[in-house]
């Protein structure tokens, strides 16, 4: 079995437009004369790789502490999307009948109109995931979010899915239990040649 990777490093990841720089700091450290290394870390939820909860978009929205965790393991495909502006016939093509946890692959090109949101939705996931920083972009960026986290389907952002060829994996993409929030992030990693069985 091969474990991949997914999870973009915090401290070096792009950071979304507007969004608080990520900094770690060691409040102590051994080499100072200390019996221990002591850190601090302050970032936005939405850093590197992340899950949005329905909070992020939808008003009164569940908060990722009390997202159903059988979204974030389980069997996934990685696909990568088609062309620079997907539609919801793109997605209706290609989409994988049953498939409860995609991740999807842009290449920093393709980006998702608000009809590929609604066929996504309309498959009813359990998560949806990307290797951009937003699922949305541009003026559509709220709509599409608001499509997606209004069915309450777990989303994950800033994917790293360099290593991971089109295909199936068990994912383990666990969020940061932090209450009332509406992000948090997360350390993916894609299991391959495991069981996938849909669950």
């Amino acid at each position: 079995m091969r474990i991949i990777d997914i999870s973009r490093e915090l401290l070096s990841a792009k950071v979304y437009p507007g969004d608080p720089v990520p900094k770690h700091s060691f409040v102590e450290k051994m080499e100072n004369g200390k019996d221990y290394n002591l850190s601090a870390l302050f970032c936005c939820s939405h850093a590197a790789t992340h899950c949005d909860a329905p909070l992020h978009f939808i008003e009164d929205g569940k908060t990722t502490e009390e997202l159903d965790m059988k979204a974030f393991f389980g069997a996934c495909t990685v696909l990568t999307l088609p062309r620079r502006e997907v539609t919801g016939a793109d997605i209706d093509e290609i989409y994988p009948r049953g498939c409860r946890r995609i991740l999807l692959r842009t290449n920093n090109v393709a980006k998702l109109t608000k009809s590929a949101a609604q066929v996504i939705a309309d498959n009813k996931p359990l998560l949806v995931g990307i290797d951009c920083a937003s699922i949305g972009s541009g003026e559509d960026n709220t709509a599409i979010h608001r499509i997606l986290l209004g069915e309450g389907i777990a989303v994950l952002e800033g994917l790293d899915l360099y290593d991971a060829p089109d295909g199936r994996y068990f994912l383990c993409a666990a969020p940061i239990k932090i209450e009332g929030s509406e992000a948090a992030p997360v350390r993916a990693v894609l299991l391959q040649n495991a069981i996938y069985t849909e669950t």
